[in-house]
C-alpha cells in the first residue's frame, strides 16, 4: 500500500502559491483534471472558500486527493478514491461586491449588472480587468424552471474589451424561471464547461415578482 505525503503550503496571496502549482504540476499529467485541480483550487482562494478535488490517477497510476482548507493547501493519496473523472466539491462560491474588490483579487472579469428585461431576456453589463486581459472567454448562463427537472444553460463566446460589454441573452427558458445563474468561465466551447474555470463573480438573478 502506498504511503500518502502531504504537503501545506500556506496561501497568503491571491494568485496561487508557486509550490502549490509545482504540486499540481508534478503529480498530474498534462489535461483536462490538471487543468481543472489548478482551477478550482485558483477560484476557491479567490472565493475565499474551501475545496476539495478528487484525481482517480495521477502520474504514478495512484488516486489523489487535493484540498483547500481555511487558507492551506494540501496533496495526498486519496485514501477513498471514486472512479471516474475528476470532481470537486466546494463550500462557497465567487462572489464580490465592486469591480475594484474582484479586480483587487485578480479576477478578469467583473459582472456588474444582470437583469431580465422581458418575459425572455437576460441583459448583462460586463467589466475587464485591464491587468488580467483573457482572449477567450465564455458567458455561461443557466436557468432553473419550475416543474422542469433539467436546467437550460447558454453560453456566448467573449473577450476582455476596454468598455463595459452588454451582453444579450435570449432564450424561452427564462419566462417564468425561478432562478438564472451566471458567471465567466475560461475558454470557449465544450473545453470551457469541462473545465468550469470561473474567471468573474457569481452572479444569481431572480426575476421581478
Amino acid at each position: 500500500m502506498a504511503v500518502a505525503t502531504i504537503t501545506v503550503v500556506p496561501v497568503r496571496a491571491q494568485d496561487l502559491h508557486p509550490e502549490i502549482v509545482s504540486e499540481i504540476v508534478r503529480t498530474l499529467a498534462e489535461g483536462i483534471p490538471r487543468e481543472l485541480t489548478r482551477c478550482k483550487i485558483q477560484n476557491a482562494v479567490w472565493g475565499g472558500y474551501d475545496v476539495r478535488i478528487r484525481v482517480t490517477m495521477g502520474i504514478d497510476g495512484l488516486p489523489y486527493l487535493f484540498e483547500l482548507r481555511g487558507g492551506q493547501f494540501s496533496r495526498i493519496v486519496d485514501p477513498q478514491p471514486v472512479p471516474g473523472p475528476a470532481r470537486f466539491e466546494r463550500t462557497g462560491r465567487v462572489r464580490a461586491e465592486t469591480a475594484a474588490e474582484a479586480f483587487s483579487r485578480g479576477l478578469p472579469f467583473f459582472i456588474s449588472g444582470a437583469e431580465i428585461r422581458a418575459a425572455n431576456t437576460l441583459e448583462v453589463t460586463l467589466l475587464s480587468n485591464p491587468a488580467v486581459p483573457v482572449e477567450s472567454a465564455t458567458l455561461f448562463v443557466v436557468v432553473d424552471q419550475p416543474g422542469v427537472e433539467d436546467l437550460t444553460s447558454v453560453t456566448i463566446p467573449l473577450g476582455s474589451r476596454p468598455a463595459a460589454q452588454r451582453l444579450i441573452v435570449t432564450n424561452d427558458a427564462l419566462d417564468g424561471s425561478v432562478l438564472v445563474r451566471l458567471a465567466i468561465l475560461r475558454e470557449v466551447g465544450p473545453t470551457a464547461l469541462m473545465l468550469g474555470c470561473v474567471l468573474s463573480n457569481e452572479v444569481d438573478v431572480r426575476p421581478a415578482l
